[in-house]
């Protein structure tokens, strides 16, 4: 095995760190996808989605850009809702969801460098599930040794 330096690329992720934190984006990911959805000319929009819109259902690119667009939703939880409902259509799609799905990419083109951040306080409940896990995996540990 070697040391590769310090992480800062991974798997479209960018990572950026200091002493106390950690940064994960998406925004290179994003922003080299873009030309694959012909949206380098578009304006942007500052929501991924409008709710009044009902949604029909259009093929091959259409599931290559939700399916980048959910690789997306680990960083950019904000569109999460608005691709949850673009990828019910992926096995039917029509042009009126390719044309919500490039809104939700000219969302992106607006917001490329919304990241996730680590949290310095964490929930109670929250603590409660870890710890739950904890006991369990020590359980299971002591079973199988």
């Amino acid at each position: 095995m070697k040391d590769l330096d310090k992480l800062n690329y991974f798997l479209g992720f960018e990572v950026t760190s200091s002493t106390d934190f950690y940064d994960l984006s998406q925004s290179k990911y994003a922003f080299d996808l873009l030309p694959m959805a012909s949206l380098t000319n578009y304006k942007t929009v500052n929501i991924p989605f409008e709710t009044k819109i009902k949604l029909l259902y259009d093929a091959t690119l259409y599931k290559q850009l939700v399916s980048s667009l959910i690789y997306l939703t680990i960083t950019q939880l904000d569109i999460s809702y608005a691709v949850h409902l673009v990828s019910l259509s992926m096995n039917a799609p029509r042009s009126i969801h390719y044309v919500v799905v490039l809104r939700i990419w000219c969302y992106i083109k607006e917001t490329p460098f919304h990241q996730l951040k680590k949290q310095f306080v964490v929930a109670h409940c929250s603590t409660k599930f870890e710890y739950c896990a904890l006991a369990d995996t020590t359980s299971e540990l002591l079973w199988l040794r």
